[in-house]
Order: C-alpha cells, then sequence, then structure tokens
C-alpha cells in the first residue's frame, strides 16, 4: 500500500500517530482515487502476485497444486468486503473478532502509556484511546474509516476476551467448513438464524429486521418482521387481498414527517430572523430547507439529531412484533431470550424490558437507538450480567449468512450404517468452486486498478 506517494507521512514511533497516519494514508487513497474499495483492490493485486510467486515454485500432484489460503488483517469499509465477495464468492471468508468497548479502550490506553515511557498520563492516554475507536468506526467523511457497518458483514463472530475460546471457535468453524459431520448449530446460531429468515418477509421501506423469541428451554416461541400492522392482529402479508404495506402506498410517512418537524423549526427562526442573510435572502422555507439539506453542507443537516426521529413510521418493529404474537397467542415471554438482526431501539428496548424478556443477542448495531441512555437502570449493554437487568449482547457464532452453507447436508453415515466424521475424502472445503472463476475476476480487477493509478498519474504530470 505505502508504494503509492501520498502527502501523508506515516509515523511508526508513536502509538496514536502511527494509527491515526495510517487511517490519513488510508482515506487519502480512497479520496484521491475515489473509491472506496481501493484498499481491497491492492489486496487482491497482492494476493494474485504472491500465488503466481509460490506457484512457481511448486509442482502440481496428481493435477492439483496445493490448497493456499491468504489473511488479509484488517478491513475498514463495507465496499471492500463487497468487492472481495465479488471476487471470490463463497471463498471469501471474514472473521469479526469482537472486544467490548471497555476492553479495547484499555487495550489502546495501555499501549499509548507503555510507548510514551510515562510522559502521557492516564487522562490524555484515555482520551486518545476514545478518539482513535470513534474514528475507527465511522467517520464523517465518505472515504473514512467505517468499521461500524464494515463489522457485521462476517461470516463467523468471535470474541476475544478469552484466547482459549476464540481459538476454539475459530477451529470449530474451520472444521464445519471442510464438512465435520460432528458440528452443528448452538441455540445461538440457530435463533440468529430463524431472525434472519423472518426479515426476509420484510418489505419496510428502510431496512429488513427480524427478531426471534426462545423460550429458556430453547423452544421457539414466536418470530417477527417489521412490517405494517393490521386489524385483527399480526401484519400484511403479500397475497393478502388488501395490502396497505408501505411499498404499496409508495412512500415513507416518518421520513415526511421529519422533514416537516425540520421545516416547522426553520419556518420559526426564519419568522424570528434568526436564520443568517444568506438563508433570509431565499425568503421561502422550503428553499431554504433544500439549501440545508444540499451537498454543499455535506449531510450535516440531514445527519442531525432531530432526523433520528422514529415514531411516525407504520411498521411495528420486529420485536415488538415478535411479542405481540406470543402475547395475542397467550404464550409468555418471560425469561425468554430474544434474537433480533438489529440492536433494538429506544421504542422497542422498553417493550423488551416490560415484558419479561430475560436477555437479547442482536447482530447488527444501529446507532440511533437511544436504550442505552434511556434505559441503563434496566438493561445492562456488553458488560458483565447483571440478574437484576435485561442483558443484550452482540451476537458470536457462525453468521446467518454461512448457515446453510455449513450445516446443510445429506448423509452422515456409509453403506454399513457407521457414521461417517467427515463429509468427503480427502477433506474440502464445502464450497462448490469447479472452475476457479476468481482467477479471471483478479484480472479485471488488477487492470481497472492499474487503470485508475495510471490515469491519475498522468493528470499529476501534466
Amino acid at each position: 500500500m505505502r508504494d503509492i506517494e501520498a502527502p501523508v507521512k506515516i509515523v511508526e514511533d508513536d502509538v496514536f500517530e502511527s494509527f491515526n497516519t495510517k487511517m490519513d494514508y488510508a482515506n487519502y487513497l480512497r479520496s484521491h482515487y475515489n473509491s472506496k474499495d481501493i484498499l481491497a483492490a491492492l489486496s487482491i493485486g497482492a494476493i494474485r502476485n504472491r500465488r503466481r510467486t509460490i506457484r512457481q515454485g511448486e509442482t502440481a500432484e496428481g493435477g492439483e497444486f496445493r490448497g493456499l489460503s491468504f489473511i488479509v488483517r484488517q478491513l475498514k469499509t463495507p465496499e471492500e468486503i463487497q468487492l472481495l465477495r465479488s471476487v471470490y464468492g463463497r471463498l471469501f471468508i471474514q472473521i469479526s473478532i469482537y472486544g467490548s468497548p471497555q476492553r479495547r479502550e484499555d487495550n489502546l490506553v495501555a499501549q499509548i502509556k507503555i510507548n510514551s515511557r510515562g510522559t502521557k498520563d492516564e487522562v490524555s492516554s484515555r482520551s486518545s484511546a476514545k478518539s482513535l475507536i470513534q474514528r475507527d468506526t465511522k467517520e464523517e467523511d465518505e472515504f473514512g474509516q467505517n468499521l461500524g457497518n464494515a463489522f457485521p458483514l462476517g461470516d463467523l463472530f468471535v470474541d476475544s476476551s478469552d484466547r482459549v475460546s476464540a481459538t476454539a471457535a475459530i477451529s470449530r468453524f474451520i472444521g464445519a467448513l471442510f464438512g465435520n459431520n460432528e458440528i452443528s448449530p448452538t441455540r445461538e446460531e440457530y435463533g440468529m438464524y430463524l431472525a434472519k429468515s423472518a426479515s426476509l418477509r420484510s418489505c419496510d421501506l428502510s431496512r429488513q429486521v427480524g427478531a426471534a423469541i426462545f423460550c429458556d428451554t430453547g423452544e421457539v416461541v414466536s418470530l417477527g418482521a417489521n412490517e405494517v400492522p393490521k386489524a385483527g392482529g399480526g401484519t400484511y402479508w403479500t397475497g393478502d387481498e388488501f395490502d396497505s404495506r408501505d411499498i404499496m402506498q409508495g412512500h415513507d410517512p416518518n421520513e415526511i414527517n421529519k422533514v416537516e418537524i425540520f421545516a416547522d423549526v426553520v419556518d420559526r427562526l426564519s419568522k424570528e430572523k434568526m436564520l443568517s442573510n444568506d438563508l433570509l435572502e431565499l425568503n421561502n422555507t422550503q428553499a431554504i430547507v433544500d439549501k440545508l439539506f444540499s451537498e454543499e453542507n455535506n449531510g450535516r443537516f440531514r445527519d442531525s439529531r432531530i432526523m433520528d426521529i422514529i415514531e411516525f413510521g407504520r411498521i411495528i418493529h420486529a420485536e415488538m412484533s415478535a411479542i405481540c404474537d406470543a402475547a395475542r397467542n397467550g404464550i409468555s415471554v418471560r425469561r425468554s431470550n430474544m434474537y433480533v438482526t438489529t440492536f433494538p431501539c429506544h421504542l422497542c428496548a422498553k417493550h423488551i424490558v416490560a415484558s419479561g424478556v430475560r436477555r437479547v443477542v442482536y447482530l447488527e448495531p444501529y446507532p440511533k437507538s437511544y436504550a442505552r441512555q434511556l434505559h441503563s437502570d434496566s438493561i445492562q449493554i456488553e458488560e458483565k450480567s447483571d440478574a437484576n437487568k435485561v442483558i443484550f449482547q452482540p451476537f458470536m457464532g457462525i453468521s446467518p449468512y454461512r448457515y446453510r452453507d455449513l450445516f446443510e447436508k445429506g448423509k452422515r453415515k456409509d453403506g454399513s450404517g457407521q457414521a461417517m466424521k467427515w463429509k468427503t475424502e480427502p477433506r474440502r472445503p464445502m464450497v462448490d468452486n469447479v472452475v476457479p472463476s476468481y482467477l479471471e475476476a483478479e484480472s479485471y480487477v488488477v487492470a481497472k486498478l492499474t487503470e485508475i493509478l495510471a490515469e491519475k498519474a498522468s493528470g499529476q504530470t501534466e
């Protein structure tokens, strides 16, 4: 990566500056070449070259070369993952390593303090650590770090707090990938798979969310998806005689209401002459709103907290849908476990607490949620368990995206009825790859990358 010149000097002898300047360098490449996946393209080029070097010294046995695996240590944007998946398909495996915010912060603080040899105290070191974590999670710059949205795309989620269990989780995944018939889904994996399956029936205009509630003995209680409710109970389905979902009505009422509220505030400020002269000269509330929401303001106003309002949507959220379905059928959810594809919003959080759900396991974050701030008295998030609170914890295990790949098998016995430990002998990854089409895809990506680099280089020299 550093072979590409950039007006950013990477600092190596200071931990904080090293992380920061590497982020600066990566951001520059994405922005300069107008490509959010350029680092993945560079990785693909490096993999291609490395494979060629290795193969030059090898001889194919039985017409086949030995298998090779390449590890890309860090991925920072969803676009990078999308490119790698488009090239390598199911051969690409993303392992998302989880550490609680506090553990990550403490680890960085220790690194910064040790590196500074006593010149940075606890307060300044912790401030630096927090800024790095915040920047890494999601930057305002569209070409910046975006780990928060890249992390949930994993094929495997591993808790890094215990090295032994983390190693065991990765070994189990590899065993399942190579067809170990003794490996079956955990309760967590089954629960999240059902939640993900439930989400796919949603036609919500914003996102698909699914929830699955299990009783404490492991049986399914109910499933829910975010969809518009209908009279008589439940939500609309495709094929209903009368279908009044938002997708059929053609608009999202929550979005309309948010803009109307924003416009109301702008109108009142305008009448009181409390806006800038440039805005007042427009002399039209709609024109002012359009200007504030325009690209020249980099989305600052569209991203304001007033635009986080969610209560004007017609849809019932997946968590509430699952709870209501259980209540309508007379099934208690007291001390149950809920699996949900997205972290519950603050509206759902209070219903979860009130319903008696004991634990919530989520897959994706939801930045608009104020559950932590509003209900810290009743919920515990990503921390040690408190018997008096509802536990909210991130999902760990094999992702719903890989569930069928690894767990859908046929017979697990041979002709004599003896159990077979492995699906095939010799063992192979359970990924269909008759023709390695990724070789052609790699060539295409590298050719496009070379073209982009050359185009920029020629533009700079002219």
